[in-house]
């Protein structure tokens, strides 16, 4: 099977049934192929998914302002023959993540580690998981959090818009995939913060907790943090993990010490 740009065919539901993938990745395409701009199955039945938009900021890296790139993700068992394909479709900048001996391929194909912004060090990601630990506190929900609505996203995408545009595009995405564990902070009619995660099995997955910048500071994100570990505790969840950048280390480090992994994954670029 060649490289299939799923994007491009109107008969998905044919070819789904004509390769007859696994049920759970067939709807997992489902589910995901319209909130991407490009979406890729592979030969070894992979997925190469892609995101084209503006880069205006980031609190990590130090980026200047791109005025359109491709953000590319790709699962485990993508050959970098395929990904090549991939990134020669046009000459737009690319970031991507990668780690072991998928980053010294890439870096064979032009593409650089991305610094972050408090020093000369690489951005990486690292990989965690700890017990739900026991509460801190009694019981309390904060009245200025609640559950996010759809009506929500509409203001939380503007948000991430202005302040972190490298991934407004995923927020439809990650509320759908689990509403029910999604929250906002909200103050004076006006949302200033939000965490998403989601319930995978006995676990909860703990995805982004975001605050407007000059709202940050007022314990906002440690309010948010709290609220899902409530969560996770109330539905009786056993452990949290999550991919957390190395600059955010010390935030989450108030929970569960954290050992920085042998083999991290970075952010690379190619301009």
């Amino acid at each position: 099977m060649p490289l299939i740009d799923l994007k491009e065919r109107i008969d998905i539901e044919s070819l789904l049934q004509e390769i007859n993938l696994l049920p759970e990745l067939a709807e997992s395409i489902r589910n995901e192929i319209r909130y991407f701009d490009e979406y890729y199955l592979t030969s070894n039945v992979g997925l190469i998914k892609v995101f084209r938009q503006e880069f205006r900021k980031d609190p990590y890296m130090r980026l200047n302002s791109i005025p359109l790139f491709r953000l590319i993700t790709y699962s485990d068992d993508v050959a970098v023959g395929d990904l090549e394909e991939i990134f020669n479709k046009d000459n737009m900048p690319i970031i991507t993540r990668a780690k072991g001996t998928m980053t010294k391929q890439l870096r064979a194909l032009g593409f650089d580690h991305i610094k972050n912004g408090y020093g000369s060090h690489e951005t990486k990601l690292l990989s965690i998981r700890f017990p739900i630990p026991k509460p801190t506190h009694q019981l309390k929900i904060n009245k200025n959090i609640r559950r996010m609505s759809k009506e929500d996203l509409v203001e939380i995408e503007e948000l991430f818009k202005n302040e972190y545009s490298l991934k407004y595009k995923m927020v439809r995405m990650m509320y759908y995939d689990c509403p029910e564990v999604c929250f906002v902070y909200e103050e004076a009619g006006r949302i200033r913060g939000v965490a998403f995660n989601k319930v995978v099995e006995d676990e909860l997955y703990m995805r982004q907790i975001f605050v407007e910048e000059k709202f940050r500071g007022k314990e906002i994100g440690r309010l948010l943090y709290e609220r899902r570990l409530d969560f996770a505790r109330m539905h009786n969840l056993t452990a949290a993990r999550g991919n957390i950048r190395m600059e955010a280390r010390l935030f989450h480090e108030l929970y569960n010490p954290i050992r920085e992994e042998k083999n991290p994954e970075y952010y690379v670029i190619r301009s």
